[in-house]
């Protein structure tokens, strides 16, 4: 069939409309999405904040902390070798510059222990390096922070705990403590940093995400 010069520019023009509608159509999807994405990080980082500000007054050095009677480890990747990741390694050493400083007395090891034997493995890098076994209590199902948190919670007689972990953990383990009324203070390793950055880094960014998550565990629990 051949068009003539009038319709042929009709459908000339149909066509541009349609790919300019099919255009517009596509790029206010991008922008709807955009828009999504930037309120998600508006959201994720507003949350940082709060947890931040929220817990300031509860986070210390080694050598400022209040004296407690307990201490409590939150676990890390314990690699099938039995030896512990930077991160772990980093909070167990700075407990036991606590212990030995005088600034804690007992010891709480929290982690899954069926996560190659991650618990007993850290209960023996501190008891290898002094830490007597009765100053150390074993919490098997410690698979994450407020699990960790609500089991201190539990314990018989324990009225305080210093939470030993990294820097940018402690926000959200302190903000979780005080949601579930325990008494908490909190000591964060600044090595890593330095150590590991690049662990570091992807650890930053995977709190911030966490920090939904604690959300939802304080709101079903």
């Amino acid at each position: 069939m051949i068009l003539s010069s009038s319709r042929r520019n009709r459908h000339r023009r149909t066509r541009g409309t349609r790919g300019l509608g099919r255009l517009g159509g596509l790029l206010g999807l991008i922008g709807f999405g955009g828009l999504l994405g930037l309120g998600g990080l508006l959201g994720l980082g507003g949350l940082a904040a709060w947890t931040l500000l929220g817990t300031r007054s509860r986070r210390f050095t080694p050598a400022d902390v209040p004296a407690t009677e307990w201490g409590l480890v939150l676990g890390a990747e314990m690699y099938p070798s039995g030896d512990p990741s930077p991160s772990l390694r980093a909070r167990l050493d700075l407990a036991l510059e606590l212990f030995g400083a005088g600034k804690v007395e007992r010891l709480i090891v929290s982690g899954e222990e069926a996560s190659n034997a991650q618990v007993s493995r850290m209960a023996r890098y501190l008891g290898e390096r002094g830490v007597p076994a009765d100053r150390l209590l074993l919490d098997e199902d410690g698979v994450d922070t407020y699990a960790s948190c609500c089991f201190a919670a539990a314990l018989p007689g324990l009225t305080t705990v210093t939470m030993i972990s990294q820097d940018y953990h402690l926000p959200r383990t302190l903000t979780i403590c005080r949601s579930i009324g325990l008494e908490a203070y909190g000591v964060g390793d600044a090595t890593l940093r330095r150590v590991a950055p690049q662990v570091w880094r992807r650890s930053v960014r995977r709190e911030m995400v966490a920090n939904v998550k604690m959300l939802a565990d304080l709101a079903c629990h």
